[in-house]
């Protein structure tokens, strides 16, 4: 799920992980729109109230607004440094970096909440949208921009985009499949993230930014299983491998491995 690139991910994968970050995303936005009044996973709202913030010439509410605008920026800027270093000193890109550092800060505004909260709104509302920049980076760079999971606007433009090429493309049964899955893709998006909000509407009445964790689990069992299936599946691959010690070579196929042999004899 987290192992994989563009072309070289399965449909499944993709699914797999739309549904488990978006329904993060859904948690995130309406946790913190409840308790900031603030939107923390886009930034598309703002960019209208900075136009109308320099009309005004309202020089606080100017930086608050650049200032939201830039963390969700930082927060994709950091999430792709921290997959390029990884790539630069050790060769090999652990994709739950990220994810795990996401983990980490929605677990601090989880636990400083109470009066943390009333004293420092705006800086955990940077907090947040830095840690969905964070995540909206990385699965964007997973997917290939197939998959986004922290805002429903795109996703939605392109729901209408596909459902209306299928309309045209129906009686093709090779191109009408490719779309079906595309559609299900996006409306699995959206759903999740509906239902990750639905829940921390009901959470937060209970559990206040503490419904944060809830995200925060997801977030560590996307990431454990991730590793329990890549180490799987590297069990199974070496399972494939039959070594001839004679020679010391490796040979990935047993059928292959017994018809060299007899070739010998």
């Amino acid at each position: 799920m987290l192992s994989h690139l563009g072309r070289e991910r399965s449909f499944m994968q993709n699914l797999r992980l739309a549904v488990l970050l978006s329904f993060v995303g859904g948690i995130v936005n309406v946790s913190g729109f409840l308790a900031l009044k603030l939107m923390t996973t886009n930034v598309t709202g703002y960019l209208s109230n900075f136009a109308q913030e320099v009309l005004t010439f309202n020089k606080a509410a100017i930086l608050r607004t650049v200032l939201l605008l830039v963390s969700f920026f930082f927060g994709s800027f950091v999430s792709h440094v921290i997959l390029q270093l990884q790539k630069v000193f050790w060769n090999k890109v652990y994709f739950t970096v990220p994810l795990i550092l996401e983990a980490v800060l929605l677990s601090g505004v989880a636990y400083v909440e109470g009066d943390v909260l009333s004293q420092y709104p705006l800086e955990i509302a940077y907090i947040l949208l830095f840690a969905m920049g964070l995540q909206n980076s990385l699965v964007t760079f997973i997917s290939k921009a197939v998959v986004r999971t922290t805002h429903i606007t795109g996703i939605v433009t392109d729901l209408g985009i596909e459902t209306a090429k299928l309309l045209f493309s129906f009686r093709r049964q090779s191109i009408r499949r490719i779309l079906l899955s595309h559609i299900g893709l996006k409306v699995s998006i959206v759903l999740s993230f509906g239902l990750g909000g639905i829940l921390a509407a009901f959470s937060f009445e209970y559990l206040h930014l503490k419904t944060l964790y809830i995200g925060v689990v997801v977030i560590l069992l996307t990431t454990v299983y991730d590793y329990l299936m890549v180490k799987m599946m590297m069990v199974i691959e070496e399972g494939m491998h039959i070594v001839d010690w004679s020679k010391r070579t490796v040979f990935r196929d047993h059928k292959i491995y017994q018809i060299l042999k007899r070739k010998k004899r």
